[in-house]
């Protein structure tokens, strides 16, 4: 590992690096991020409203990159009664590669099918067995369906993708 005042005047001005690809906007943290040095944004999902959304991604990095959903919380400290209201919310991932091979399919009820990872700064990531290695220059097409739970949880969602890093 590069000192940090070495890597600042190396690599400091090059990143991040911020690019459009499909339905994502991609960021390139750099060489020096531990974990999730690209993270694909796909934008504001809710968990209230059943629906059916249909994502472009490309030009992803060949690492390993996990598919979930970053769930913000105002209060992380309480976390467990927050997302209460979203637990019995069924969310279903699919993921095609180009030439319409199923990459993986992971669906379930936020409570139990899914692993919540954090809250780490206000938020928590919520995945499955949604984890990929992309082929080099691969075009993917994503599918989230989302049934609500029996109440309203209140709670906004980001569908997001992240991966790489020196870790």
């Amino acid at each position: 590992m590069m000192p940090e005042w070495l890597y600042g005047a190396v690599y400091g001005w090059r990143y991040p690096k911020v690019w459009r690809c499909g339905s994502a906007v991609v960021t390139d943290a750099g060489p020096g991020e531990a974990a999730s040095r690209y993270t694909l944004d796909l934008g504001s999902v809710s968990l209230d409203q059943s629906s059916i959304l249909e994502f472009q991604v490309c030009e992803l990095p060949t690492e390993r990159i996990a598919c979930g959903l970053d769930i913000l919380l105002s209060e992380p400290s309480d976390w467990q009664a927050e997302w209460s209201g979203a637990k019995d919310a069924r969310v279903s991932m699919r993921l095609r590669d180009g030439s319409d091979q199923l990459v993986f399919d992971w669906a379930g009820a936020l409570g139990g099918a899914w692993t919540w990872s954090g809250p780490y700064d206000g938020s928590a990531f919520v995945y499955g067995t949604t984890i990929f290695e992309p082929h080099t220059k691969g075009t993917y097409m994503l599918t989230l369906e989302i049934a609500p739970g029996s109440k309203p949880s209140g709670l906004t969602a980001k569908l997001v993708m992240r991966g790489g890093g020196w870790k």
